[in-house]
């Protein structure tokens, strides 16, 4: 990635492009490209989409989905002390937010 990264830094350089057409080259890559993270990640939530799914849910759902693909799948998942405690106290930190929605 660094090197792609130091490439679109340096293009304007390598090619001598004015700022005028470094931003044209920019609005055009990023117009091809612009909503395919956005497009990604509808096709995962419709996947993941079930009856009655509330928004925190299915936020809460992505973003286990989305940890899971940045360290490279489910089997590099470490499973600490302190995840595990989280996953035992689950039930009572659902109770709480419920809690403390009633009173707001």
């Amino acid at each position: 990635m660094k090197k792609l990264d130091s490439f679109w830094t340096n293009i304007g350089i390598v090619f001598n492009l004015s700022s005028a057409m470094m931003n044209v080259l920019k609005k055009v890559l990023i117009f091809s490209h612009g909503n395919v993270s956005v497009e990604r990640g509808l096709s995962v939530n419709k996947e993941s989409l079930i009856t009655n799914l509330q928004g925190e849910s299915l936020i809460a759902q992505r973003h286990v989905w989305s940890v899971i693909n940045k360290v490279g799948g489910i089997s590099n998942i470490v499973l600490s002390k302190k995840l595990i405690l989280d996953v035992k106290n689950a039930r009572h930190h659902y109770e709480e937010a419920l809690k403390m929605k009633k009173k707001s």
